[in-house]
Parts: C-alpha cells; structure tokens; sequence
C-alpha cells in the first residue's frame, strides 16, 4: 500500500509539474517535488508508469491515465472540502493529499456528481474529467451549481468564483462577492442580475456561468419559467460585468 502511494506522488509530482511548464523533469526535481525516496522511484520504473528518457522522467501511456486519476481525485478532494465542508489553506491540502489515495472510483464519480462535474479545483488548475462528466449523469442535485442555472426570484450563496481572468475576479470581489454571501437573483434575461444587500450586480452569460453558488430552499415551487423577458428590477443597474463591463 505505501509504494503503491509513493508511485502515485511521483505520478501526480510529474503530471503537476508539466502543467507549469515543459521541463525537463529530472529524477532529483521529481523526488523532491513528491517527498519521496529512491525506492519509490524504483518501483514506479518497474511498474512501467514512469520511463526514464535521457536524465529525465515521463509518464508512459499508462501512466498518463493512472496519473489522471490520482489528479483528478486529489483536486476533486480540495473542492469537496473547499465548497462543501469550507476546508481552507494547509488543512485542505493535507486532507486532500491523504483523500487522494483511498478513494475507490465509484466514490470518486459521486463526489464530482455531487458537485455539479467542477472543472478546475479551488486553484483554478483543470479538474481532469471522468466518465460521469462525460455521460453527463445527474445522480444527485448539485451541492454548488452555476449561477447562470438559478430562475428569477430564487436566493442562494456564493461558493466560489472561477475565471482564467484575474481581473474580472478582483472586481467582482471588490463589489462584495465573495464566498458565503448571500444574493438573490432578480432577472434572468437578457442578464443575470442578483441583488446583494443594497448592492445589484448585472452578468452576461458567461461571467454567470462562472459563479458558483449553494441554492437556498426553495419557498416558493410557483416560480416563473427560466429565461424570458426581463422584469423590473425597481431601479439602476450599479455594476455591470461581461466582456464589455470587466
């Protein structure tokens, strides 16, 4: 159980790596980035998940996919404590780091079911996609869903917010919206508009599709159809965020 552990930290110390960059990857950089020995370098070679090239180390086609996996259900483990148990900084990591190794691949489906098939982890690095996200199978309501999948009237909290654009997500922090705060969507069409206190933020599509929020017991199952013209919204639009408003 310990090697096959030490395998995967090499596994996953490459796959990590060449995501920051195209190296080279040698052994002593690999080792030290998986905290592990020579003896776990050694096994790994021997399983044929990792070859040596020239000085450097490379996963073969096998360990492509199994360094997949341990990927995907170490970044799986950093949102599930993240978005659900509100798990942060050293202890998330060291949970996830432990998660990693025991989770069987039928829990590891119902945890990305359960969150909605998130893409990338709370870092912003891509979440490698298995077969649930693939299939597109709904087992359970999402834990955390996009914004975007709210109807006109429902409240909800912030989760967390992903963009590959800093920016935008400087901004929309800097107007309130943060993890825990509450909202409630006012509009759905042809934006997205929520109201946070006394504040009323306006997204286009996209910019909602990247909201990540806990829905609020529904109170009222009567609520209007998704999408369709806009409602009033009683006053001015404060902030407006898209690809023109960022």
């Amino acid at each position: 159980m310990a090697s096959m552990r030490h395998s995967e930290e090499i596994l996953q110390a490459i796959f990590s790596m060449r995501e920051e960059g195209p190296g080279p990857f040698p052994p002593e950089k690999v080792l030290a980035r998986a905290r592990v020995g020579q003896d776990a370098l050694k096994e790994a070679l021997a399983s044929g998940l990792v070859v040596e090239k020239d000085g450097r180390l490379e996963l073969s086609e096998q360990g492509e996919a199994a360094a997949a996996v341990v990927v995907r259900r170490h970044r799986l483990a950093e949102r599930l404590l993240h978005d659900v148990l509100s798990v942060r900084g050293e202890a998330s990591e060291s949970a996830a780091c432990e998660i990693e190794h025991v989770l069987e691949a039928e829990v590891t489906e119902s945890i990305c079911t359960l969150l909605g098939h998130p893409h990338v982890c709370p870092h912003g690095k891509p979440i490698p996609p298995g077969a649930c996200c693939e299939a597109g199978r709904r087992i359970a309501e999402p834990v955390v869903e996009p914004l975007s999948r709210l109807r006109s009237g429902e409240s909800a909290s912030v989760a967390y917010v992903q963009s590959s654009n800093p920016g935008r997500l400087e901004r929309l922090a800097s107007f309130g919206l943060l993890p825990g705060t509450p909202l409630r969507v006012k509009q759905t069409w042809p934006s997205t508009v929520v109201a946070m206190g006394e504040t009323e933020l306006a997204f286009d599509r996209e910019t909602a599709e990247d909201i990540y929020v806990r829905r609020a017991p529904r109170k009222d199952e009567g609520l209007a159809p998704r999408g369709g013209p806009p409602e009033s919204v009683g006053g001015r639009w404060r902030h407006r965020f898209g690809r023109r408003g960022e």
